[in-house]
């Protein structure tokens, strides 16, 4: 059991306070370490945590409690847990697990490990020590092969006489050493050996038969030293044998349209994809250049393949702020794959960067007749409409700016773009455009995501105009005169054109000046709307000066 997920000391019970008995009394055996080889741990054979065993003890009771202890009074080298042994857990296993971190803390010296078991809350037995040497193994450098190119042997660089591997001279050499050469993969070995008389590079022949073994493979090419019970490895040579290797795919970034990359449209990440590639496999290493990659200016993104990752793309990013650099330049971008059997290069992706905010359609306003807005017609304040664009993206602001030479007919406003594909409306109050009677206005909008504007409207400039009203016109007048006898009963006749854009509910009040007042009302119904209206002014069977003056007058 994983006493650090189930039973920890830390939450479940109080550590015991009792001295535990010496080394001299232990009565149970030592705890394993599982990685450990021998008396040595080597913390780069500890991947997250390294697993201390307790194996079933004589005498293992339901209800014993094991503690496990892991550099007793270190400080930040401990680690102390205890395991609860119920009925279902006689007889079994008991394990803790030590953080990687806490390994490395004893490197190059030694850690103690052991455990005690409590039986009805009283010390009852202790194991032995298990005292274990903390320290990375020392390697000799790695062989070579005379013929390759570093880690590439191409088939025509060995003709028919086979390779030389070279076990090159170490300082630590001595007469009697033993040097075996191994090479080793796709499940073939091969390995020879010879005696230390004199230290110096030690050429071993291999036969052209045995390098074809691995045409179009990698071999792992390795020694070691054996110096009586002591035993030394090298690094090992991952050596490409005959491999005409054609290149990875080139990265996939979505955000690169014909080759460039407008940082304008990018909030945060510059993102990419590695695509899934053959013989990918977990423990592989993907290293994304920017650039000439983090050491010489750029940047490089490490990716690391896991059991869930194979076989799908590799998702990750450049911050943009790594990507800003190179705006106004040309860019490589390009991978390399590092495997257990060598690595690979990716195609090059050349990417321009720029930063331009994009231009995009001006905003729509459905009152506008002629470059210009009628204030009486947008009553209920004026539409505005932003077009969808491709570059939006839902959660992206929209910020529409109505600039006005009139000050008090400035306005603003944000709306969020939504998920569907609907443009997006925004309405101009009535109290803003009545400010701005007889100004000129310019609209526009900007795109912003993440606090970074990525796209700009066309500017949509007009003016807000209240028309003049036209004038009335007596039907049975004779140019400017009127003479009573014309008139009918009914009254006078009074027209005024539909220029005068009558809206329903529209009150027109007629008023006569002059040595008569008069005046009459008429309230625009449906069937006024967008026609002329005829009115009665029925004063005029009695007026007959000719003098008087007419007007009309719009309430609405």
């Amino acid at each position: 059991m994983k006493t650090h997920d189930n039973l920890s000391t830390r939450v479940y019970s109080p550590r015991p306070h009792d001295t535990l008995p010496s080394y001299t009394t232990a009565e149970l055996p030592r705890p394993i370490v599982e990685e450990a080889v021998g008396d040595t741990l080597n913390p780069d054979d500890v991947d997250d945590f390294a697993a201390v065993t307790v194996m079933p003890y004589a005498g293992m009771t339901s209800g014993d409690m094991v503690w496990i202890y892991f550099g007793q009074g270190s400080g930040g080298g401990e680690e102390i847990d205890a395991a609860l042994i119920s009925a279902n857990l006689v007889g079994r296993p008991v394990q803790m697990y030590v953080p990687k971190e806490k390994v490395s803390f004893f490197d190059m010296t030694t850690v103690t490990v052991y455990y005690a078991v409590h039986r009805g809350g009283v010390l009852w037995a202790r194991s032995e020590d298990r005292v274990l040497n903390v320290m990375k193994p020392t390697r000799w450098p790695a062989p070579y092969v005379e013929e390759a190119d570093g880690d590439d042997l191409p088939e025509d660089a060995y003709g028919v006489r086979g390779v030389r591997t070279v076990v090159p001279q170490h300082a630590d050499m001595q007469v009697g050493d033993v040097i075996r050469l191994f090479w080793e993969g796709g499940g073939n070995h091969y390995e020879d050996s010879i005696p230390i008389l004199k230290p110096m590079d030690f050429r071993f022949g291999v036969q052209k038969e045995t390098v074809d073994l691995w045409i179009g493979q990698t071999v792992q090419i390795f020694y070691t030293i054996t110096r009586g019970a002591t035993l030394i490895h090298s690094d090992v040579l991952n050596l490409r044998v005959a491999i005409t290797e054609t290149l990875l795919p080139a990265l996939v970034m979505d955000q690169v349209v014909y080759g460039k990359l407008n940082l304008a449209e990018v909030a945060d990440f510059v993102d990419f994809r590695v695509l899934s590639y053959e013989g990918m496999r977990e423990g592989d290493v993907a290293f994304v250049d920017l650039g000439p990659g983090a050491d010489h200016g750029g940047a490089t993104v490490t990716i690391q393949v896991t059991q869930n990752s194979v076989g799908v793309p590799l998702e990750a990013a450049f911050a943009r702020l790594q990507v800003t650099p190179f705006v106004g330049q040309t860019v490589e971008m390009k991978y390399r794959i590092e495997s257990a059997t060598g690595h690979r290069e990716s195609e090059v992706l050349m990417v321009e960067v720029i930063e331009a905010v994009a231009t995009l359609d001006p905003p729509n306003i459905p009152a506008l007749s002629n470059g210009e807005l009628d204030p009486r017609q947008v009553l209920g304040g004026a539409q505005v409409i932003v077009p969808l664009a491709s570059l939006m993206q839902q959660g992206d602001r929209i910020v529409l700016t109505w600039d006005c030479t009139k000050d008090a007919g400035d306005h603003t406003d944000t709306k969020i773009v939504g998920g569907g594909t609907g443009d997006i409306w925004f309405t101009v109050p009535y109290d803003a455009i009545s400010k701005g009677i007889d100004g000129t206005v310019v609209a526009t909008y900007e795109l912003v995501r993440s606090a970074v504007v990525i796209g700009t409207g066309s500017a949509m400039a007009f003016s807000i105009r209240r028309p003049e009203l036209p004038a009335v016109v007596l039907v049975e007048a004779d140019g400017g005169n009127l003479d009573p006898d014309d008139v009918p009963a009914q009254g006078a006749s009074v027209e005024i054109a539909s220029t005068a854009q009558f809206a329903l509910g529209d009150v027109v009040t007629l008023l006569w000046q002059g040595t008569t007042e008069y005046e009459t009302s008429h309230t625009i119904a449906a069937p006024d709307v967008e026609n002329s209206l005829l009115m009665k002014a029925e004063i005029f069977k009695l007026v007959v000066a000719s003098t008087n003056k007419f007007q009309a007058a719009f309430l609405s």
